[in-house]
């Protein structure tokens, strides 16, 4: 049965079993998937009521925009998992002869791409989400908006939590936190925390993962090599 598939009860569990997956990756996709159900309910409660009609258009599209990633979303919960367990699966094949390593090897950088790319992801449709409650600031149903406030938080979660998986997967978590990138200061997010703030923007998120995907690059290389 797909993670997905589960009840809250059962998916708690899960977390809180002694296996490694799901872990904080599936966490990270679960709060984006409610981030952005709570966008599209908010929309939902604005669309139609004659003192918004103002914002219709643009709740539309926060409605359209919100169903997209929250999908995609529940989806990325079942893939970081299975990435982790195509890791372990991999680091247990034998080494004894050549052909061995060769395969184990292949097996492994394949499963380490996976492993990357899943939160990749995550923080895309998370952020992407982020912008699209940004652009509409002030069009919402104002009795909505702590729902507004709590959507925008659990998005900025999943990226961040995101990020430290793509971090920790590329070899990166220790020289971040060496660097300060600790509390509230996150690659994708920027220093203030604020939704496209400082170093959240555009470039800033694009170097961030280029930067990621360059180092992870360069250690499967090197692992190829040996």
């Amino acid at each position: 049965m797909r993670l997905a598939d589960l009840s809250l009860g059962d998916f708690g569990a899960e977390l809180a079993s002694g296996s490694p997956a799901p872990g904080g990756g599936s966490a990270a996709a679960l709060v984006g998937n409610l981030g952005a159900a709570l966008a599209g309910m908010v929309a939902e409660l604005t669309i139609g009521k004659k003192a918004y009609a103002g914002s219709e258009a643009l709740m539309r599209g926060v409605r359209s925009e919100a169903e997209a990633r929250r999908y995609a979303l529940l989806e990325l919960v079942d893939r970081d998992a299975e990435a982790f367990r195509s890791l372990r699966e991999a680091s247990a094949m034998p080494k004894n002869t050549d052909g061995q390593r060769w395969a184990r090897t292949g097996a492994r950088l394949d499963a380490k791409r996976r492993c990357v790319e899943a939160p990749l992801k995550v923080m895309e449709h998370s952020l992407a989400m982020l912008r699209q409650i940004e652009s509409a600031l002030g069009g919402f149903n104002p009795n909505a908006a702590s729902d507004v406030g709590v959507a925008a938080l659990c998005l900025k979660a999943a990226a961040q939590g995101a990020w430290m998986n793509v971090l920790i997967n590329t070899g990166g978590a220790a020289s971040s936190h060496a660097h300060g990138e600790r509390g509230g200061s996150c690659g994708p997010c920027g220093a203030s925390g604020r939704i496209g703030a400082g170093g959240g923007g555009r470039r800033s998120r694009r170097r961030t993962r280029l930067r990621a995907c360059r180092r992870f690059r360069l250690r499967a290389s090197l692992r190829s090599r040996q």
